[in-house]
């Protein structure tokens, strides 16, 4: 296949130009900033797009700038046009006779992923073999300097032709994949060096002094579970034993006044008289402490004394208004669908059947012939509407008499709650007590807040009664011995002689009582401890969180990293093997064909070091070989991947200026090497070299001037050499 034509318009410095090649050598000659580099970069500005537009976009306004290219062979012809400002492209098809074939049409941008991309990157793969731009520049183009002169230089050429095409390098990306792999962790398969521990195993001895670190922090709480359970426990043991204590010392004070008034030290009524007065002295100085605990009560709310039902009332009181918030919070969702939910509209079908019978009298005025048919299908178009508008009709009926069900269902049991709690409203204000919810719900927390202190009420409260009855039985008409002999002491009653044991014991209890206050202040202080050692806790927790999150990333990365060795370096071996003894032989092809036979066969290694095998069967390195013969090399090897890459097709070759710093002789060998494989690809240069111009001439190549005052030079050589043959020939 060669490049037949190529068409600017207004593309840089070109307004309106039309270029012609030819078969075999192609020379496009003309000055520097002649536009020899414009239609270089043209070529791939017209397949493949270019993203810095403006830099072709003709000066003075927005006109298109458009570029087109016709590619010809014995079986197809193509041709491809771009507007390289909105990447408008077609691409054509053309039988070998120029008749179309298909047409493409779309806007393909460069770095796009569209369909439309996808499916033109896919016809240039079909029809040139070639749909990447990086690809088609390192195996079609060669631009000035890239010939290597020394065997590194080669070694580097080759390496980047066979591993990225100018893209990559797949030794370096395997290099740079081991050496993440190793920054990853030191269990490296692929490496038998020994290496300090690296980010993985890092994280894993953190993680490990967290795990110990959780033990230690979980023995802690279990101690400090156990502290607070025997806290807990000694506190309630202490309010038990004070809670005795200060009823016995009551119980011994008031049994040590009985029994001294019946040994009759003091008559009871005395004894309790005074014993009265001397409360009534010390409430007027300082208040009992029932007496603070009934202020203190009655500030919070609670009525004193406590009705006996009403801690009762107070809890029916409210499960009844849960259950109706409950019952309530149920009836939502079904109003709001019971809301939502619409019957048919009735005067769409109705709509629809007056327009059914208009059609029906409008056949019968034009084509009374078929009234019978038109009315069948206005009927049983009516029939069949108005049944659909019949099921919906029924089917949301159904569906609002059954949440309207439910809702009455619901709306009765919050009657009965009502009723309920209509009941318990009327039973506190039988009390006393204001029947509001707000109210209620103010006693119920105060009951819950103060229960200790209304235990406490109740207790001193009960322990008052006692000398109240005796008090009581002194007041009737009986005479004081029979009032004493009656309200003697039982055998329930402590006697004297047992009250220093008892005495004793409420001491022993005393202390008792003591020595568990040191004990629980111990207990407190243990505790305090603890929660300051677990004060930590919390950061480790976080701390370990992290380090699992960061595990499990660097062993995902760890085994991406490994499958991605394993993929690389099997694909590199399988290539070696494979495909780089293949692609030898194709490069071989080329080679005999440019060095006339001096060299049959190339020997690639790994590291891309190359050896040429001799006509005597001998293999010569690269350092041995003439700068010629590396070039033929180089010209070998592109068109050797070409071919390799698209082996239907032999693609035109681009030079720009490539030959430019060859001394007379490397350039006459150069020159006879392309030449030699110009027969199996069209070769066009870009130069503005003289000496390459006059080969050009001598040998009949085609020429395509960039200047009138070069074309009008060349056309009088030829007249002179023209005339100079004919005189020859006189």
């Amino acid at each position: 296949m060669i490049l037949r034509s190529l068409e600017l318009s207004r593309f840089g410095r070109f307004s309106d130009k039309s270029f012609e090649f030819r078969r075999g050598m192609n020379l496009v000659v003309g000055p520097n900033e002649a536009g020899k580099s414009t239609m270089m970069a043209s070529i791939a500005a017209v397949l493949f797009g270019v993203g810095d537009k403006q830099r072709y976009q003709p000066w003075g306004g927005q006109q298109a700038c458009q570029a087109s290219l016709q590619f010809e062979s014995q079986q197809r012809n193509i041709k491809v046009a771009r507007n390289i400002l909105t990447d408008q492209v077609d691409l054509f098809q053309y039988d070998g006779m120029y008749q179309p074939i298909d047409h493409f049409s779309a806007v393909t941008a460069v770095n796009s992923h569209s369909e439309t991309h996808q499916q033109y990157a896919t016809l240039l793969r079909n029809l040139l073999g070639i749909s990447d731009e990086a690809l088609f520049r390192a195996t079609q183009f060669v631009a000035q300097g890239e010939f290597p002169t020394t065997a590194t230089e080669f070694e580097r050429f080759l390496r980047t032709i066979l591993s990225g095409f100018t893209q990559g390098d797949s030794e370096m990306v395997l290099r740079s994949l081991h050496d993440d792999f190793a920054a990853v962790t030191s269990d490296n398969p692929w490496s038998p060096v020994a290496v300090s521990p690296r980010e993985l195993e890092v994280v894993r001895e953190a993680l490990q002094d967290c795990d110990q670190r959780q033990r230690h922090n979980d023995e802690l709480l279990a101690s400090l579970d156990t502290v607070r359970q025997e806290i807990a426990s000694l506190k309630l043991e202490l309010g038990e034993d004070k809670l005795q204590l200060e009823e016995g010392r009551h119980y011994v004070t008031w049994i040590q006044q009985l029994w001294a008034q019946e040994e009759g030290a003091l008559p009871v009524s005395e004894a309790i008289v005074e014993e009265n007065s001397d409360e009534e002295e010390r409430g007027v100085a300082e208040p009992t402490e029932k007496q603070q605990l009934e202020a203190q009560l009655k500030g919070a709310g609670i009525p004193i004394p406590v009705p006996e039902g009403l801690p009762r009332l107070l809890a029916q009181a409210d499960d009844v208004r849960h259950q109706m918030i409950a019952l309530q919070s149920e009836m939502i969702p079904y109003r709001d669908r019971l809301q939502k939910m619409k019957h048919p509209d009735w005067k769409r079908p109705l709509l629809v059947t007056l327009c059914l019978a208009i059609m029906a009298l409008l056949v019968n005025a034009f084509v009374p012939q078929q009234l019978l048919i038109a009315c069948g299908l206005a009927v049983a178009g009516s029939l069949s509407l108005w049944g659909w508008y019949a099921r919906q009709w029924r089917k949301v009926s159904r569906s609002c008499h059954g949440l309207q069900e439910k809702l009455a269902a619901l709306e009765l049991k919050r009657e009965q709650e009502q009723q309920q709690l209509t009941a318990l409203d009327d039973e506190f204000e039988a009390f006393g007590v204001a029947s509001s919810a707000v109210e209620l719900v103010r006693i119920q927390k105060a009951f819950d807040l103060h229960r200790e202190a209304l235990q406490r009420w109740v207790v001193l409260d009960g322990m008052e009664d006692e000398p109240a009855v005796v008090a009581a039985t002194q007041d009737d008409s009986i005479p004081e011995q029979t009032a004493c002999t009656e309200t003697s002491p039982a055998s329930h009653h402590l006697k004297p002689e047992e009250l220093p044991e008892a005495l004793a014991k409420l001491d022993a209890l005393d202390e008792s009582i003591r020595l568990r206050e040191a004990d629980l202040l111990g207990l407190v202080r243990q505790e305090a401890i603890l929660l300051g050692r677990l004060a930590d806790a919390e950061v480790d927790a976080r701390r370990r969180h992290h380090l699992e999150q960061r595990l499990v990333e660097l062993e995902q990365k760890k085994q991406v990293l490994s499958c991605a060795i394993e993929v690389l370096q099997d694909s590199l071996d399988e290539f070696n093997s494979s495909s780089l003894r293949c692609f030898e032989n194709r490069i071989a092809k080329y080679l005999r064909k440019a060095t006339q036979g001096r060299y049959s066969a190339i020997a690639l290694e790994q590291n891309f070091s190359a050896r040429l095998k001799s006509r005597n069967g001998q293999w010569v390195a690269l350092e041995q070989l003439s700068r010629g013969t590396m070039d033929a090399v180089c010209l070998a090897i592109r068109l050797g991947l070409s071919h390799f890459l698209v082996p239907s097709l032999s693609l035109p070759f681009f030079l720009d200026d490539a030959l430019i710093n060859l001394d007379g002789d490397r350039l006459h060998e150069s020159v006879t090497v392309l030449e030699r494989l110009s027969a199996d690809h069209q070769i066009i240069l870009f130069s503005h070299d003289e000496r390459l111009h006059k080969i050009a001439a001598r040998r009949r190549w085609h020429v395509i001037p960039l200047s009138e005052r070069r074309s009008r030079s060349v056309a009088r050589s030829k007249e002179g050499a023209e005339d100079g043959g004919q005189l020859s020939f006189l």
